[in-house]
């Protein structure tokens, strides 16, 4: 249970998980699209903890409600209650992006509870629940976006890491320019 609101929410204690699917993905990036890397692919010929950026661990909350609950770190690892204060529901800050637009920043400690404006028809059924369509575009927390992306069961850990096969480009400083908004929309209708 999740305090008073009596809707199930994700264990708090780091050893209270079982893994119903071990198995990992891994997705990239590329020109705009999200894709399964080849066999071949640097990615997986690499040990990736060394480009680790960033780790968020997501639940659902279905089917008591449509939100999603999420901490900024891998929940077995470490306890929710006590060092988080407990989860958070999936929220958003309303940016503003040049001078007619409002990017949509997924944030665990957001103002604001849905989308600047309405989601695409065809982006939106697979990337977030209905309850946070409009009320613009989205721009991604470091990996609670990531991983909205193939939201699969009642929970999952998402890792980002930066791309071995882009060293230049896939920075520290460029991803948290693109969270930040500054290469503009992540997705956008």
């Amino acid at each position: 249970m999740n305090g008073g609101n009596r809707y199930w929410a994700p264990p708090n204690r780091k050893n209270a998980y079982h893994r119903n699917n071990t198995r990992a993905e891994l997705f990239r990036w590329i020109g705009g699209r999200v894709q399964v890397p080849a066999a071949n692919d640097v990615s997986r010929q690499r040990k990736l903890d060394a480009y680790q950026y960033a780790v968020a661990t997501v639940f659902t909350q279905f089917p008591d409600t449509d939100h999603l609950l999420a901490v900024p770190f891998h929940a077995e690892t470490r306890n929710v209650d006590e060092v988080y204060g407990g989860w958070k529901v999936l929220s958003f800050n309303h940016v503003q992006h040049g001078t007619n637009r409002t990017l949509s920043q997924v944030d665990l400690a957001g103002d604001q509870a849905r989308l600047a404006a309405p989601g695409s028809g065809e982006w939106m059924p697979q990337l977030l629940p209905r309850i946070y369509d409009y009320d613009s575009n989205l721009t991604p927390d470091r990996t609670t976006s990531a991983g909205l992306v193939d939201f699969q069961g009642r929970g999952m850990v998402v890792t980002v890491y930066r791309d071995p096969a882009n060293p230049k480009g896939s920075t520290k400083a460029n991803l948290d320019r693109l969270q930040d908004g500054y290469f503009g929309p992540f997705y956008q209708p």
